[in-house]
């Protein structure tokens, strides 16, 4: 009857759905025979774990952008006591702060990967801010 059809179609949808949490977690996909109480179980500790790992993330690219803007903050200062009618040197000033400022990314990218990514997307965002 219709009713039974409905009741298979409706379970048949639950297991297609633990079948895919099964593939998606980690810890689930080398399993096989798993009870669907474990699979919830594993989803929410697998959940909990990203969730974690995504706030330290955050954390980071915060204080990423923060030591950025420091440096930023540095360099404005230094700018700010340069006279106003420039000081003649064998190279450019600003040339000089940016090879200081492309070695200190190196150094702190060698440390930390994720210190280029969040240098690069400010100093794009200064960069585009220029033509606005």
């Amino acid at each position: 009857s219709r009713h039974i059809s409905a009741e298979q179609k409706r379970r048949s949808n639950i297991n297609i759905g633990f079948k895919t949490l099964g593939s998606l977690v980690p810890t689930l996909k080398s399993q096989s025979n798993i009870t669907n109480a474990v699979t919830l179980q594993k989803t929410v500790e697998h959940i909990g774990k990203l969730q974690q790992e995504r706030q330290q993330l955050q954390d980071e690219v915060k204080r990423l952008r923060e030591e950025i803007e420091e440096l930023n903050t540095s360099i404005s200062l230094c700018q700010e006591q340069l006279p106003a009618t420039g000081v003649p040197m064998r190279k450019n000033r600003s040339d000089l702060m940016q090879d200081n400022f492309n070695e200190y990314v190196k150094s702190r990218t060698l440390q930390n990967w994720k210190f280029w990514i969040v240098s690069f997307s400010e100093t794009m965002l200064k960069f585009l801010w220029c033509f606005y």
